[in-house]
């Protein structure tokens, strides 16, 4: 719901936005996605990022493995922590990290140390 603001409000392009580890999704997020020059899959971080001079990362503990980390809502089939961790620290040696943050996390024991992972990873 905050990306499609942003994007709704033009504040940032689809065309510099990767979306990973989206699933669960209803039709119209599926014909957005589609439609709207989102970048998906295994190359969408570089697609994104390609000229960007700075970039904001959103890490949603939904779109992790919920095997992995305690999540709001759980969904299977969801990035592990391991590649969730290397994409970032990728990001943040190719690119400024201007800002970050975390959402979709339950305060739970669980997710000290996978959350720190990631903290670490994108430069926090």
């Amino acid at each position: 719901m905050p990306l499609r603001m942003i994007l709704d409000g033009r504040a940032v392009e689809p065309d510099h936005v990767a979306l990973l580890g989206a699933r669960d999704l209803d039709l119209p997020e599926i014909e957005f996605i589609e439609s709207s020059g989102l970048h998906t899959g295994d190359d969408a971080v570089v697609r994104a990022l390609d000229g960007a001079q700075a970039v904001y990362v959103a890490i949603d503990g939904d779109g992790l493995d919920p095997d992995e980390v305690a999540s709001w809502m759980p969904v299977p089939g969801g990035l592990s922590v391991a590649e969730t961790v290397d994409q970032l620290a990728w990001v943040a040696a190719n690119s400024t990290v201007a800002g970050a943050g975390l959402s979709g996390f339950l305060a739970d024991a669980k997710n000290v140390e996978p959350v720190t992972r990631l903290c670490v990873a994108v430069g926090l």
